[in-house]
């Protein structure tokens, strides 16, 4: 079989951008985004990516990842990524990490779904340093959502499109979408009533979960284990805790 052959079956491409240049980087995702059994693509910007390919070509897609550690990624990457998931109706897994810290230019799941016209079917989203405010014009696409990937959520000064931690939480139990699968390092009050409102976890990872003290942590930590945990005890097959500190965290209580 020809490479050009070969090419024609790929069904997945993954690609870390460091310092190539523009023209090249450019090619590449034309030349990628042609090939019509492509269905993911995963693309990790390094903080020396200078370049922004165009990520406005790809189409088709079911699994759309995007990692980024450069400079203005919502001015130069989102459009393209905006782009590339209207052109993929049938999107189930999204995954993006802005890269961005601070309240400044920070990326939102508006601006993200800004392109699409129909509602998506997406089955997981993960977010790392995303604006994320969950109205109408959001949720329409998370009403299959069975998995969930949340980490160091990210807020704009004046922003009406990113909400707090407590209010996503509470949006998703009252729109009932009931997770399979969660991994976060969002501890709080809004969560443990989020997880409380429902039964069926199989998968929980916290990552560095913490409070906004030491006693805040403890009586989180009480909460989970003795009111949340065991609603999810008999269908939980993988269960993680990273504790960010010492304390009740870390010191696994015997269950009710």
């Amino acid at each position: 079989m020809s490479y050009t052959s070969w090419l024609h079956f790929l069904k997945f491409r993954s690609w870390s951008l460091d310092r190539e240049p523009r023209w090249l980087a450019d090619s590449v995702i034309q030349t990628v985004a042609s090939l019509p059994s492509l269905s993911e693509f995963t693309i990790n910007y390094s903080y020396r990516s200078e370049q922004y390919t165009s990520l406005h070509y790809l189409k088709n897609l079911t699994k759309l990842t995007v990692r980024s550690r450069c400079d203005n990624f919502r001015e130069k990457i989102v459009p393209g990524i905006a782009q590339a998931i209207a052109n993929s109706p049938d999107l189930k897994v999204l995954d993006v990490d802005s890269g961005q810290w601070g309240n400044e230019g920070v990326t939102t799941l508006h601006d993200l779904f800004s392109d699409v016209e129909s509602p998506l079917k997406l089955q997981h989203l993960g977010l790392a340093r995303i604006g994320v405010g969950l109205d109408a014009s959001i949720l329409r696409h998370l009403q299959s959502l069975t998995s969930l990937e949340w980490m160091s959520t990210a807020f704009m000064k004046d922003d009406n499109y990113a909400n707090s931690t407590e209010e996503v939480w509470h949006t998703l139990g009252t729109e009932g979408i009931k997770l399979s699968r969660l991994e976060t390092n969002l501890m709080s009050d809004g969560l443990l009533q989020y997880l409380s409102s429902y039964q069926g976890l199989r998968d929980l990872r916290l990552q560095r979960v913490s409070g906004k003290d030491d006693n805040d942590s403890d009586r989180l930590a009480n909460i989970f284990f003795q009111e949340v945990l065991p609603r999810h005890a008999n269908s939980l097959e993988i269960f993680h805790i990273n504790a960010a500190f010492e304390g009740d965290w870390v010191s696994l209580p015997t269950l009710p």
